[in-house]
């Protein structure tokens, strides 16, 4: 997702634009809940069986349009896991800012997406946190996370899979301090998502989240038996502004990433934090202010 344009007239961006966002978080965790992961052949075998929504009913068909969406996403994104509490907020972000190929009923298309990625027996990685303890026998290496408390999606290469490794894997921690590193399958994984957590300690605290996405990798590592590997990601947020002339007018624009580029997406309560614009002429005086779109 991005945040989109506002236009104004070529007088109104005589003077500075000033731009805000609020970053201040406290920090805070969340405790996940029950559920689980079927994406390699093991989980599958562990994992209960679903009986299927009946054939031809409702639920089957919204969950059959949610799945051919989700081909799309899938390149970017992980399905939800019912055990990461703030997976909520991200449904609900997506629920407004999920991308739609134009044409398409996005109201009709995103509630089926939303269906599928928080239905049982969907496809999702292997969700790994730091109390885990490796099987007798399994290639594993630690991976030392950052102190925020997060989430970091991982995908494996096709030579680490065929060695082995799961294909997708899902790290998560709560930013406690003991909660220092996961033990993870040994491989060559890409960060496709990552998502950084900030709540206080009242349960009627905000809940801030900062979420990075880049298809080729936000980061890369690799994972040895018995060795640490640190995971390279920063809660650290960058405004890039642009103006663009369109004949008589100008065209505002305001997106977000990270120090490699990664695009970054903030939002509170599960709703983007949508930046505002203020523009002065020489004097002083404001001549126009509004909110960026988001797409």
């Amino acid at each position: 997702m991005r945040i989109g344009m506002g236009t104004v007239g070529p007088p109104r961006l005589a003077g500075m634009v000033l731009l805000a966002l609020v970053a201040a978080c406290d920090r805070g965790e969340r405790e996940g809940v029950s559920g689980r992961s079927v994406t390699d052949s093991a989980a599958r075998r562990e994992a209960p069986e679903t009986a299927p929504p009946p054939v031809g009913s409702q639920e089957a068909e919204l969950l059959a349009a949610g799945k051919a969406a989700w081909r799309g996403c899938a390149q970017c994104h992980c399905a939800t896991d019912p055990r990461i509490a703030e997976d909520e907020d991200w449904v609900r972000l997506n629920e407004e800012t999920t991308c739609i190929e134009a044409g398409e009923p996005a109201p009709r298309v995103r509630a089926a997406i939303m269906a599928y990625v928080r239905h049982p027996d969907t496809l999702r990685p292997i969700l790994r946190r730091p109390d885990h303890k490796p099987a007798d026998g399994e290639k594993a290496g630690r991976v030392v996370v950052p102190e925020t408390g997060g989430s970091a999606y991982l995908k494996a290469d096709r030579d680490s899979i065929r060695k082995g490794s799961p294909a997708m894997v899902r790290l998560y921690w709560s930013g406690a301090p003991e909660e220092t590193s996961i033990a993870v399958p040994a491989g060559k994984y890409d960060v496709i998502n990552f998502w950084f957590y900030r709540r206080g300690e009242d349960e009627a605290a905000q809940r801030w989240m900062v979420t990075g996405t880049n298809v080729n990798g936000c980061a890369t590592v690799t994972v040895a038996p018995d060795e640490e590997q640190i995971l390279l990601l920063e809660p650290v947020l960058y405004g890039k502004f642009a103006a663009t002339r369109k004949d008589d007018r100008w065209a505002l624009s305001f997106s977000m990433q990270d120090d490699g580029g990664s695009r970054m997406t903030l939002s509170r309560d599960g709703r983007v934090v949508i930046p505002r614009y203020r523009i002065e002429d020489a004097q002083g005086r404001t001549v126009a202010e509004g909110s960026f779109g988001v797409t």
